[in-house]
């Protein structure tokens, strides 16, 4: 449980707190300082752990490891956007308008449409999977698996200009 809770860690302490996002969340949300604060910060961080594992939205998969379902997801980016004064981390979820970047202490500011369009406008990943359709992708094993006459076949069409797609020539 200590990685949920970093104040358990049993070697490291200091270190694995201060690194810690859930920690991070906690305190800002409760407006304190999460190292001063150890004993609100931490209850806090039990008292969501034992209602996430109570309710059954994490469940026990083996000995000490839980799992939240995909079913139990929902991904959306509706709604307004935020980004932080300090850092620039862009976040749909604001926390009381305080950034929630380990160590950062920012604050947040919602991001018009604008701004947000001029920042992504050049962003390659943005573009990539706003504006252009999926690429089709096709799996074939490492020539390293393949046996000696299979990786043969790939070897000799691969010299005559075909793709390594059982031999055919790429169009």
């Amino acid at each position: 449980m200590h990685r949920w809770n970093p104040y358990l860690a049993p070697v490291m302490r200091e270190l694995v707190v201060g690194r810690s996002p859930q920690a991070e969340v906690v305190a800002r949300f409760l407006r304190v300082d999460k190292i001063a604060a150890e004993a609100q910060v931490s209850e806090s961080l039990n008292g969501i752990w034992e209602a996430l594992r109570d309710s059954a939205i994490i469940e026990r998969v083996y000995p000490n490891e839980f799992q939240l379902s995909w079913e139990r997801l929902l991904v959306s980016t509706a709604g307004p956007w935020f980004t932080c004064n300090r850092c620039g981390m862009m976040t749909a979820h604001s926390v009381r308008g305080a950034c929630v970047m380990t160590g950062c202490g920012g604050r947040l500011s919602a991001m018009s449409a604008d701004e947000i369009a001029a920042r992504f406008g050049d962003h390659h990943w943005y573009n990539r999977y706003t504006q252009t359709t999926a690429f089709p992708v096709e799996v074939r094993e490492h020539t390293a698996q393949l046996t000696t006459a299979l990786a043969g076949v790939y070897k000799i069409s691969a010299d005559f200009g075909a793709s390594h797609s059982w031999g055919r020539r790429c169009t």
